[in-house]
């Protein structure tokens, strides 16, 4: 089935997540009428740059290697894969064959077609045994397999794909799909081993997605004071990192059962907010200087956590649930995060 027909009716009006690697494709172009247009892309002048390629379109020439071009600057997503697809037929260069199927698996990935996503890997695996986008089309296919629910398979692409990349981006992101299938199929022991291991590395691009991934699953299980943990130790070392919007929302979510009776009443204690688990003390004590504008005590006490040293950060001393609940949600709404209310 054509890939446009798979797609018809789906508009994709933002190419926000492939549009690095079209810009490096397009970088690799090597007629020197490209140059105008990337010099153009780099600018940021992309109207521009469609002109430049139109006017190269409609003379003379209008083969694969054009069509490509076209594609690559198609802000549509199924206008973009007719023209890749139009350029494979036409006859794309040799040496730009690669780089349009791998455009190609990008949109069945995005269009979740994984059947066409699958078959279009294996072929771009067999095709290319060495390729340049060979740990790309594995994990494309260990994702498809996934999807449909054929784990040995896909668990075969990922042993390849770390093995053959130990150490390198890609075979973090291999860890990375393997802890989430292994999450979501109950192999939970396994998941956490991988996560730990990846939270407590230096590579951020396999930090962050761990403690997403470890502060979602507690949040699964409902063991909020995991998920806090975690939740915050990714907040702390990467503020800007995507998905803490998306946490923040699953925190609202969690159900708590109400205390019955007062704090004092059962055990003398009170309850204080946890607002954060920091790795750096220095850290805890400035984020500490800023929880004092809301006029409640605030105090850092250290805590151990698998062998390790954090930490965390407590506002506030109540004698009731009500009262502590309150302002937690008065924190919350003007931090705009997501905390935890703990007996001490």
């Amino acid at each position: 089935m054509a890939l446009s027909q798979v797609l018809r009716g789906r508009q994709f009006r933002s190419i926000a997540a492939v549009f690095p690697v079209l810009i490096s494709l397009i970088f690799l172009l090597p007629r020197p009428g490209y140059a105008s247009v990337t010099e153009l892309i780099r600018q940021g002048q992309i109207d521009a740059a469609r002109e430049e390629l139109a006017k190269d379109a409609s003379a003379t020439r209008r083969n694969g290697e054009i069509l490509l071009g076209q594609g690559m600057l198609e802000s549509d997503g199924p206008a973009s894969l007719k023209f890749l697809e139009a350029a494979l037929k036409t006859g794309t260069p040799a040496n730009l064959i690669e780089d349009n199927v791998y455009l190609m698996m990008q949109y069945y990935q995005a269009a979740r077609d994984y059947n066409q996503l699958l078959e279009t890997s294996r072929s771009y695996l067999q095709r290319w045994e060495n390729g340049k986008y060979r740990s790309q089309a594995q994990r494309y296919s260990a994702l498809a397999l996934m999807q449909t629910d054929k784990g040995e398979s896909a668990n075969r692409f990922l042993e390849n794909l770390i093995q053959e990349n130990k150490g390198e981006s890609a075979g973090l992101a291999g860890e990375i799909d393997r802890a989430v299938y292994q999450y979501k199929n109950g192999e939970v022991t396994s998941a956490q081993k991988i996560s730990r291991r990846l939270a407590d590395g230096r590579r951020d691009e396999a930090v962050v997605p761990a403690l997403y991934l470890m502060t979602w699953h507690y949040l699964e299980q409902g063991r909020v004071d995991e998920a806090i943990l975690y939740y915050n130790l990714l907040k702390e070392g990467y503020p800007l990192a995507v998905g803490l919007d998306d946490l923040v929302e699953r925190f609202g979510k969690v159900e708590r059962r109400p205390e019955e009776r007062l704090a004092e009443e059962i055990t003398g204690t009170v309850y204080s907010i946890q607002v954060g688990v920091f790795s750096s003390r220095e850290n805890a004590r400035k984020y500490a200087e800023g929880m004092k504008k809301y006029g409640e005590k605030v105090e850092i006490k250290d805590k151990t956590v698998s062998d390790k040293k954090y930490s965390v950060v407590y506002v506030g001393r109540f004698s009731a649930m009500a009262e502590a609940l309150a302002f937690k949600t008065r924190l919350e709404s003007a931090e705009n995060a997501a905390f935890q209310i703990i007996t001490r």
